[in-house]
């Protein structure tokens, strides 16, 4: 009897558990548009936005800072709680975007980017213009961890990448090369790429030792084994500044390059070679890019002064989803 009662108590969890979650969301920051406003008049446009796949409208976070770089959604509270990576700081908003809070002070400015540790969950980094900075309290309280980063060169700190079987392992992406820790950030070693400017850093989904990184002036670098050889990866590219890249999430050696005035280059060999999408937004500048997790084909694009746009299509054709004349330097999907 017993044992029945629970077998049905575990069946009513796995019918219902659907009904407590919800289709992943797609986030994204406005920090500038070309159209000429009216001074002292309040547009409602900068800040961040989030909508569905398929979203023709979007709402409005409240947040009405016009920097933010960088956005991280903890998906355990189902988006009530985000942070923001901005130009005054890290802000935190445990309402859904309803009311925000600076939980950085005056020494912590220029915030690139915002993580949450998948692992643990009171961990939070952010990367900065001076620097990495963590939190072991979800926030309230912030150090920095820079050991073996150099003081002249390393300073400005543009993402991470966490290894997601070991979150205490970190790939920073720097002005100067790329930086490993395997605790946490509290030590980094030189990893590759020193002299080059990395934009930022992705680890393949399906296989931890296959990492890629964008390069400025010197397009994509990949690695096999684990960020221990790095080779140049740029055969049928078009451009040379890299900001952002993605992995398919689905089809292994799939890999989508956006940068300065080149669009979007696909790669289905692991960057071996690329061929550049002849596209609607073919010789834009593209600052961010994310595929869909439960549909590759769907990839949303963040360009620079064009707004938000999106592919059902795998990137063969984009149509303007949000603001086409708004700077998106962010997005995410969580």
């Amino acid at each position: 009897m017993r044992k029945s009662v629970v077998l049905l108590l575990l069946l009513m969890f796995t019918v219902t558990l659907p009904l407590f979650g919800r289709d992943p969301l797609i986030y994204f920051s406005i920090v500038f548009r070309k159209q000429i406003t009216v001074v002292g008049q309040d547009i409602q446009v900068f800040g961040l936005y989030y909508g569905a796949k398929d979203a023709q409208t979007w709402e409005r976070c409240g947040w009405k800072n016009n920097s933010i770089f960088g956005v991280a959604v903890d998906t355990r509270t189902d988006g009530q709680n985000i942070f923001l990576a901005a130009g005054n700081g890290v802000l935190r908003s445990l309402d859904a975007g309803k009311t925000w809070k600076i939980v950085t002070d005056w020494t912590i400015t220029e915030v690139t980017k915002v993580y949450l540790d998948p692992l643990r969950p009171k961990t939070v980094y952010a990367t900065s213009s001076s620097f990495v900075w963590k939190s072991d309290d979800y926030g309230d309280s912030w150090r920095k961890i820079s050991q073996g980063l150099k003081p002249t060169s390393q300073t400005y700190c543009n993402g991470l990448a966490l290894l997601p079987s070991d979150t205490r392992v970190l790939f920073l992406a720097t002005a100067d090369g790329i930086m490993k820790s395997v605790d946490g950030g509290e030590n980094w070693q030189p990893c590759g790429l020193l002299g080059r400017e990395v934009h930022e850093i992705q680890i393949a989904p399906y296989d931890e030792t296959v990492l890629a990184a964008a390069t400025d002036d010197a397009g994509v670098y990949v690695s096999r084994d684990g960020g221990k050889v790095w080779r140049q990866r740029a055969m049928g590219m078009r451009g040379r500044t890299i900001y952002t890249l993605v992995f398919d999430p689905v089809e292994k050696g799939v890999l989508y390059c956006g940068g300065y005035l080149c669009g979007i280059n696909k790669s289905t060999d692991y960057g071996e070679k690329w061929t550049h999408l002849d596209n609607e937004i073919s010789d834009r500048t593209v600052r961010s890019l994310a595929i869909y997790p439960t549909d590759n084909r769907l990839i949303f694009a963040g360009l620079l002064n064009y707004g938000l746009w999106r592919s059902a299509d795998s990137g063969s054709h984009f149509t303007c989803a949000a603001e086409p004349d708004g700077r998106v330097y962010c997005m995410g999907i969580f």
